[in-house]
């Protein structure tokens, strides 16, 4: 059986994307192994997580102070790369550039090499992060090298697959994988049970128009648009369902208390997959508010959206491509612009007095569930790992 080791330098408790990725690795017959982050002393811990084995290293071998820190990630590059070269996969999946990076030097010199498989979480050389000049100059020579040299490549939507053929200049495209969750079965007295919960919590009468946002606290995702809702509209309440860094969320709290909405507005911790879609299902309206800081956010289509759709829940989302583009498709929100608080203010207004326009819109996510869910979006992984797979095997069999 041939062995796909998934390099993902991160926890894989909440790596969702990746376990559907190795879940269509395994379908088509591969044994798949993820080599993940660890306590310091880690060098290949075994264990289990929702079924996929994992072996987990440690990052910081020279200790955690901040002065260490460019040595400890040189010097873990170095150490994964050798320890993935010990377990000789046949294949290799890099959870991103890093993960291919340790993956392609775990291969040289190496008689008979890995095939390489890049998949990109998103926009690498157009991340909401700090580079400068330097770094942004390696980062994009660094993909352009590695993406050349992989069996084939995973991007995360249309337009950021266009984006890195064009900048790359590629001659294959790579492959289309959404970040599309599984199609969800809805218990409606479950999510009416929970409904009653938030209102309940936050003291307001049933007919009060519940806002949420699920995901990562954190700046530029529209949270703090939202609580400017919350303050601006009567008869609303919001729900911000998830964990950040206590500075940050310390941040929106205060902001709550200077707008008067810290009693309609419930923080709630981060809540398991399996049962997310009964408190975004509690909703009225997903809001999916991402500000254009980096052209990886504008061209992002993140899986909060797809969650909405799997809850049924209607969205008031950025107008970027992505998701602009499935929203008109399927008539199943609205699109502002996220930085205009007039903008979202008209949205949510509209969706809470046009009774019709709303219905409609539910109405449609009923077919959007059936297409836009992970047992329709794996089929061309599935073939990509097929055609891999095939390929091991009959040189195998050569050999």
């Amino acid at each position: 059986m041939a062995l796909l080791l998934k390099i993902a330098p991160a926890d894989f408790m909440s790596a969702s994307r990746d376990k559907r990725e190795i879940s269509a690795a395994r379908e088509v017959g591969f044994q798949v192994l993820t080599m993940c982050k660890g306590e310091k002393k880690d060098k290949g811990r075994r264990e289990e997580i929702d079924g996929f084995a994992v072996a987990r290293y440690g990052t910081r071998p020279l200790g955690s102070s901040s002065v260490m820190r460019i040595p400890n990630k040189i010097l873990s590059v170095l150490q994964w790369a050798h320890h993935a070269r010990k377990l000789r996969p046949d294949a290799i999946s890099g959870h991103d550039l890093p993960g291919l990076g340790i993956g392609y030097l775990s291969s040289l010199f190496r008689r008979k090499k890995p095939l390489l498989i890049y998949d990109a979480h998103e926009f690498e050389i157009g991340r909401n992060v700090k580079r400068n000049r330097i770094v942004k100059f390696l980062v994009l020579h660094l993909e352009r090298f590695l993406i050349k040299r992989c069996a084939f490549s995973i991007m995360v939507n249309d337009s950021i697959a266009d984006r890195v053929m064009e900048v790359h200049k590629l001659k294959k495209r790579p492959l289309v994988v959404r970040n599309v969750s599984p199609y969800l079965d809805l218990d409606p007295q479950t999510i009416v049970a929970r409904r009653k919960n938030f209102l309940k919590r936050l003291g307001v009468s049933k007919e009060t128009f519940l806002l949420m946002y699920h995901g990562g606290l954190m700046q530029n995702r529209g949270i703090e648009t939202l609580i400017h809702v919350v303050a601006a509209i009567e008869n609303t309440a919001a729900i911000i369902l998830g964990n950040g860094k206590a500075e940050y969320v310390d941040h929106l709290h205060d902001m709550c208390e200077k707008q008067g909405v810290r009693d309609r507005v419930l923080f709630l911790d981060t809540v398991l997959f399996s049962i997310l879609s009964e408190y975004v299902g509690a909703a009225d309206v997903g809001m999916v508010l991402i500000d254009k800081t980096s052209e990886s956010y504008y061209l992002s289509l993140p899986n909060k959206f797809f969650e909405n759709v799997q809850a049924l829940t209607p969205m008031v989302a950025s107008a970027f491509p992505e998701m602009k583009r499935l929203i008109d498709l399927y008539e199943i929100g609205l699109t502002v612009d996220p930085e205009s608080q007039e903008d979202v203010l008209s949205a949510v207004r509209q969706m809470q007095d046009d009774v019709e326009l709303y219905q409609r819109f539910k109405n449609n996510l009923v077919q959007a569930k059936e297409d836009l869910c992970w047992e329709n979006e794996k089929a061309v992984l599935i073939g990509a790992y097929r055609g891999v797979y095939t390929e091991l095997r009959a040189c195998k069999g050569r050999g």
